[in-house]
């Protein structure tokens, strides 16, 4: 059988850039690269967006860290890679499917009364998408994060919660955002110093240093790093950065 064409009428366009301006190393201004990471056109549950990722680099030619390239937090919430569906959408099927235990077609029908154009076969791929992003914690690649560290000086970590319509608690995603590495994730029944820091406490225990923290929660994430670092030593300390977002 063959597939129906979608057409979607693209409702706002967004350009994520870096969440932060300046080199965390040398303090000098990053400099936009002129091409993008990646473009496309996704469904979200609040409408269709055409979203453009742009980094930026360090150009100071004094800096060691000079090339080195700064990716945009929030795009990575956008949607997963190779995906055009939103990750709000994906977390909504993961919830659906394992805590309200809806089949394919009751998720099918609660999307395309949303708006969201989809077939049920793509119901499935997402739900197999949702399973894999919560299993990464066991496939977590340690010694690519260590190498990460020590190319550019440190880790940048993101985290990020999801909030589904009618469920009683948010799925939070925490990232490096550089490798665009997913680290950790879990659904929490509450959001504070606590819940985040067992969220982050595998990272930290990883004892690398971490250049910047960016998060909507930023009081919450600095006291969860903060508490953990009193168990465990970091070999730098990191940048609180509250997350705002950048598009146009």
């Amino acid at each position: 059988m063959s597939k129906t064409a979608k057409h979607l009428d693209v409702e706002t366009r967004h350009i994520y850039n870096p969440e932060f301006e300046n080199c965390p190393h040398c303090g000098e201004l990053l400099r936009t690269q002129r091409h993008y990471q990646w473009r496309k056109t996704i469904q979200r549950l609040d409408g269709v967006i055409y979203a453009v990722s742009q980094a930026k680099e360090c150009a100071n030619p004094a800096c060691e860290h000079k090339g080195d390239v700064y990716k945009s937090a929030k795009a990575q919430m956008v949607s997963l890679p190779k995906c055009t569906y939103g990750l709000d959408v994906i977390a909504h099927i993961g919830w659906w499917r394992d805590r309200e235990y809806l089949n394919r077609k009751q998720i099918h029908i609660r999307l395309v009364e949303k708006g969201i154009q989809i077939c049920e076969r793509e119901v499935d791929y997402l739900y197999a998408r949702y399973q894999v992003l919560m299993g990464c914690v066991e496939r977590m690649k340690i010694p690519r994060l260590r190498e990460v560290a020590q190319e550019q000086g440190g880790l940048i970590i993101s985290l990020d919660g999801l909030d589904p319509e009618g469920a009683s608690e948010q799925l939070w995603i925490v990232r490096e955002v550089q490798e665009e590495m997913i680290l950790a994730v879990a659904w929490l029944p509450r959001v504070n110093h606590e819940t985040l820091g067992n969220l982050l406490k595998l990272i930290i225990e990883l004892d690398l240093p971490i250049l910047a923290t960016i998060s909507d929660k930023q009081g919450c994430v600095r006291k969860a790093v903060e508490e953990d670092r009193k168990s465990t030593r970091l070999n730098s300390s990191h940048t609180d950065i509250s997350r705002m977002p950048s598009s146009a």
